[in-house]
């Protein structure tokens, strides 16, 4: 068994600056306490997938490269029954490195502060299951059959397509809800085949396969930084606190904070 840490960062802008000072360092720092093979998919190393499902100009979007790229893996056997695949995004601030990330199932992630069944921190092992997952996740067909097919959003009280990128996919995969202002981690099996008309598993595949982790790897709000603004229905439904937080992921537009994080973890 090989132990593989995947990242991909390829920003037009200061983000790649931001990632190469900050975040890199520190995810390999992780791979070489915990034995990974560290795989950074940066601009001067490898070029990030170019073919994407979903739009006119693939060549601009990059939220299924990640999946482009095991894949290729896969097919080129470079990465083979059994290996274990963790990967981060790359606005991801490791504050407990000591800490490994790997699968006790098949697949690996958290539900992260704002209730998302996110997949910017996972870890995944090789095997059939997972090669399934990553397919479908890439399928062109299910794109086409589901790009415009409205899902309920709890969010915005409306009905819209869902299916915007990777993540989008995997909701239909498994029959997730677009959203729940619940915790999923409330719901009867973490709101897994909620909606069953388009899944490509069993629900019990998913429970068999599919590890749930604490919010703390995927922390996306903190109400230490950010402050409570005492409205129901927002963003900090998972809560927790600094101190436990295991991965601070900057997601959805953030400042990129890693300064602040390397101050208070160093």
């Amino acid at each position: 068994m090989n132990k593989f840490l995947l990242t991909l960062a390829e920003y037009p802008d200061n983000r790649q600056q931001i990632y190469t000072q900050y975040a890199s360092p520190r995810f390999k720092k992780y791979a070489d306490m915990h034995d990974f093979k560290f795989i950074e998919v940066t601009p001067d190393k490898w070029r990030c997938p170019a073919k994407m499902v979903m739009h006119d100009d693939p060549d601009n979007d990059k939220r299924f490269s990640r999946w482009y790229f095991i894949q290729k893996a896969l097919d080129e056997g470079a990465i083979k029954d059994d290996d274990i695949i963790t990967y981060f995004d790359c606005d991801v601030y490791i504050a407990k490195p000591e800490i490994p990330l790997i699968t006790n199932k098949s697949f690996s992630y958290a539900v992260d502060s704002g209730n998302t069944h996110c997949t910017g921190v996972f870890s995944l092992k090789v095997n059939d299951y997972t090669r399934k997952l990553i397919k479908e996740i890439i399928s062109n067909e299910r794109y086409q059959k589901l790009r415009n097919k409205p899902r309920w959003k709890e969010n915005f009280g409306a009905s819209y397509p869902l299916y915007d990128h990777d993540q989008d996919a995997y909701y239909h995969i498994v029959g997730l809800p677009a959203h729940s202002w619940e915790s999923y981690y409330d719901v009867p099996n973490y709101g897994f085949h909620t909606e069953k008309e388009d899944t490509s598993f069993s629900l019990e595949e998913i429970l068999d396969n599919t590890e749930i982790l604490p919010t703390e790897w995927d922390v996306t709000h903190l109400v230490e930084e950010t402050g409570d603004n005492g409205k129901p229905n927002t963003y900090d439904i998972n809560r927790t606190t600094k101190d436990k937080v295991i991965a601070r992921h900057f997601a959805g537009g953030q400042k990129w904070d890693f300064q602040r994080w390397i101050d208070y973890c160093e």
